[in-house]
């Protein structure tokens, strides 16, 4: 379908399956446009821009219909990762939900999907949680045009029901809030992604979440967790290990090739590594760890001396490449 690839020299070339672009203009704009952004954007994403900026008649009579059906399928997808100090959701479709379910600013067009939200998260949370009684948005004026929103609670504590901004709620609840909105978008067709779904929250609660909407998914929902206790609940065929072996090279293992029977318990099976995908670790020498906490000053003396030499090397390289350069 396609091919593209740069020489020595950076030169760019890329070849398209003309079935695939019909039109020639939008193929040479096409092969333009790589030209420009190569290695700054990938293949898809070029192509998804230069089609979407184009109106629905143009694209489907100048592309491969199948190129814009993928193209569709692609943007139908969430994709919910933690990064190393903040979680990041990236939604391309619509579930008629917020996008930012806790607080934030949306034009009043959005309003029906605030009014959508505030309902859903009403029904959810009250259900899951027995101390919370009722749950709506406070809106303010902005301007003409936007207005801002923050989750309240209405919620048992010490004998009084009190309302309190979902910033003073737990890391659990807010936790859960940031997997709702990616959830509620597999009951509407999508496909979702959403790695290490059980942080901070409770194993019965993300069990009991995952059997309520389990049965009403019409996309594909797609989870990574540590919470073995899943493996009990969970049909074989949907239950996948990753393993590792002893070079590095991972395999994911689906559960349903181990035969299982009604009367094994998928969860210790794992624990005792029947399936493979557990750390393997050697025994922690808790007297090891205390005699470098304890490091003596010569000894850390002599082991600064090494590391400043190494230093002193690496700046002697730096230097050398940079002359080098010159």
């Amino acid at each position: 379908m396609f091919n593209v690839k740069s020489d020595e020299n950076g030169n760019i070339s890329c070849k398209f399956n003309r079935n695939m672009i019909k039109n020639k203009v939008l193929y040479d704009e096409i092969k333009e446009t790589i030209q420009q952004f190569w290695g700054k954007f990938s293949l898809l994403s070029i192509l998804f821009n230069i089609v979407a900026s184009k109106n629905k008649k143009y694209s489907n009579d100048n592309c491969s219909i199948h190129l814009i059906d993928f193209l569709h399928a692609i943007t139908a997808i969430n994709v919910m990762s933690k990064g190393i100090s903040t979680q990041t959701y990236y939604q391309h479709g619509s579930s008629g939900m917020l996008f930012e379910l806790k607080k934030g600013n949306i034009p009043e067009s959005e309003l029906d999907n605030l009014i959508r939200s505030e309902k859903v998260l009403c029904q959810l949370l009250t259900q899951t949680y027995s101390d919370i009684k009722f749950v709506e948005y406070e809106i303010t004026r902005i301007d003409d045009r936007y207005i801002e929103y923050t989750l309240m609670l209405d919620k048992m504590i010490a004998g009084k029901v009190r309302r309190i901004s979902i910033d003073e709620e737990s890391f659990g609840t807010n936790q859960l809030l940031q997997v709702l909105a990616p959830l509620i978008s597999s009951l509407n067709g999508m496909t979702v992604f959403i790695d290490e779904i059980d942080t901070g929250i409770h194993d019965i609660l993300c069990r009991n979440i995952i059997d309520a909407i389990r049965e009403n998914i019409t996309g594909q929902l797609i989870i990574t967790t540590h919470n073995t206790a899943l493996l009990k609940y969970l049909d074989p065929c949907e239950a996948y290990i990753i393993d590792i072996d002893c070079v590095g090279n991972k395999e994911a293992v689906c559960l349903s090739q181990f035969g299982l029977q009604k009367t094994h318990n998928p969860s210790d099976m794992y624990m005792s590594g029947k399936f493979g995908g557990v750390p393997i670790m050697d025994p922690i020498d808790t007297d090891m760890v205390i005699e470098a906490i304890n490091m003596t000053n010569e000894e850390m003396s002599i082991n600064r001396n090494e590391v400043m030499k190494l230093l002193e090397e690496q700046n002697e390289k730096i230097s050398e490449d940079d002359y080098n350069e010159e």
